[in-house]
């Protein structure tokens, strides 16, 4: 009280370096979960049969079925599960997809379990695409670092990728670094006759119809058991059709000649080319979106990874009528932290309100407001103690923390008011408010840390937890001493000598 400005001063400083320190925490906007499971997604290269999938899946599954402390092994080709929980997102229908689902005894065995199938796929399975992932607790689907590039030309839109790929891969610490539209995939594409076709009698979706019965097969009717419908396909015997140049033998029907013919007969050759197989759009235009992760396994967030990586991107030269966008976990956090401050600056105004009816006046409500962003200095000093990142659900335990902090400055003021009631010289009076107020405010304290105790070996409420518990403590003992302080100085009270 006596050194009211040097104690300002300090505070400042040390609110500065709580802020300063704030930038060394770790982001993350949502855990995954401890859920003893894991899952992996296998992507062979674009075109790849899916019985071919479904075989490396096999050998997958059969070496982790050897492996301890597993309990389930679930295997889907093609697609993946059915949407078993509200942040899993299924991929989408691919041939050259499958995914695997492992449970194991317990979550300690999880990571060591991850690791050793790692070293597996890399070691014997060089030409699978492979990410791990953990259920998530947070928004699923995708990756945890997404760039989306826009434009119209697909192979512009490959070149830049194929840059922000080298850009990721740079970096030691990213990982499943792959994009959406796959690889490029062979075409043997007829030219179809059409003048000398008509001579015939056969269209060009006679052709197609003939051509997809001999590969790949076409659905002639429907075999019904109970109440399960299943497709009838025809198609050629396997020896006859993994030969391309069994093509070249073959006859299709002639309506207007009542016979076969050969079908180079309606046809001028056969182009060689590589083509999209896969084209995504987003609001009418091709986006292509590079994907990448942290290393699950390392301790490195996604925020982090995205902070080292996006001056390197952004720096790519794009053409003219290409943009770059950033979504995933980056995307999901700002969007959530809009919302939230789309009607958090009304939410504080209106409680600002209440405190300023109360007192009628403006000086107390900015003494006890003044408190608040003290919370920092125990936030940041707890965050970085514990090496807890600081995600959505940081945020709202700060957000809870600042209403604790009024009620303390709240009822610290009203004592004042009621000792200076009772006679007593204002500087004297502000003391014995403060020394007597320092029991009670420090049990209400003491009691909401030990409450938030038990929340902490929880993974997902752990951020909010220490968020309370440092802030709240060191808050609360700044709050006897700021108070005061700041009073003296607002009501310009004398020291007495």
């Amino acid at each position: 009280m006596k050194r009211a400005w040097l104690t300002v001063v300090v505070l400042v400083v040390a609110l500065g370096a709580s802020l300063y320190g704030f930038g060394f925490v770790k982001q993350a906007f949502f855990p995954s979960s401890t859920t003893p499971m894991f899952q992996a997604d296998i992507w062979l290269p674009e075109g790849t049969d899916i019985r071919a999938t479904n075989t490396k899946l096999k050998a997958l599954e059969s070496w982790l079925s050897e492996q301890d402390h597993v309990e389930h092994i679930t295997t889907t080709a093609g697609k993946g599960l059915q949407r078993f929980m509200l942040t899993y997102a299924p991929e989408k229908s691919y041939a050259a997809y499958g995914e695997i689902t492992t449970r194991v005894d317990n979550y300690e065995a999880l990571h060591e379990l991850m690791a050793n199938f790692r070293e597996h796929v890399e070691t014997k399975f060089p030409e699978v695409n492979y990410k791990l992932k953990q259920i998530e607790l947070g928004p699923g689907g995708g990756a945890k670092i997404e760039a989306r590039i826009i434009g119209s030309d697909p192979t512009v839109l490959r070149g830049i990728a194929r840059q922000v790929v080298n850009v990721m891969h740079d970096d030691p610490s990213t990982t499943n670094v792959r994009h959406d539209w796959r690889e490029r995939t062979k075409v043997l594409e007829p030219q179809f006759n059409e003048s000398q076709a008509r001579r015939y009698g056969i269209t060009k979706s006679d052709v197609d119809d003939f051509l997809s019965m001999s590969f790949s097969g076409k659905a002639v009717g429907v075999y019904r058991d109970g109440t399960t419908l299943m497709p009838i396909v025809a198609r050629l015997p396997e020896d006859e059709r993994i030969d391309i140049r069994n093509i070249e033998g073959m006859k299709i029907w002639s309506p207007a000649l009542s016979e076969y013919i050969p079908l180079q007969q309606v046809t001028l050759g056969y182009d060689m080319r590589w083509e999209d197989p896969i084209i995504i759009r987003k609001d009418r235009k091709r986006v292509l979106t590079v994907f990448a992760d942290p290393d699950l396994l390392g301790e490195e967030t996604a925020s982090t990874l995205q902070k080292r990586l996006m001056p390197a991107i952004e720096a790519i030269e794009l053409p003219p009528g290409y943009q770059l966008e950033w979504g995933g976990e980056y995307e999901s956090s700002r969007d959530a932290q809009e919302s939230l401050f789309t009607t958090m600056p009304l939410g504080y105004l209106f409680m600002f309100l209440i405190t300023v009816f109360l007192f009628n006046s403006v000086k107390e409500p900015l003494i006890v407001w003044l408190t608040v962003p003290l919370a920092i200095i125990g936030v940041t000093t707890g965050l970085l103690a514990l090496n807890t990142p600081f995600g959505f659900m940081a945020l709202l335990g700060f957000l809870s923390l600042s209403g604790m902090l009024l009620k303390n400055g709240i009822v610290l003021l009203d004592q004042i008011e009621i000792e200076m009631q009772s006679g007593k010289d204002p500087y004297v009076a502000v003391v014995d408010a403060a020394l007597s107020r320092v029991r009670p405010v420090c049990m209400a304290a003491i009691t909401t840390i030990l409450g938030m105790i038990p929340l902490l070996p929880d993974i997902f409420f752990k951020p909010m937890a220490v968020t309370i518990m440092f802030g709240l403590g060191f808050a609360t003992v700044l709050t006897l001493i700021v108070v005061p302080v700041l009073y003296r100085l607002f009501h310009k009270l004398k020291v007495p000598s």
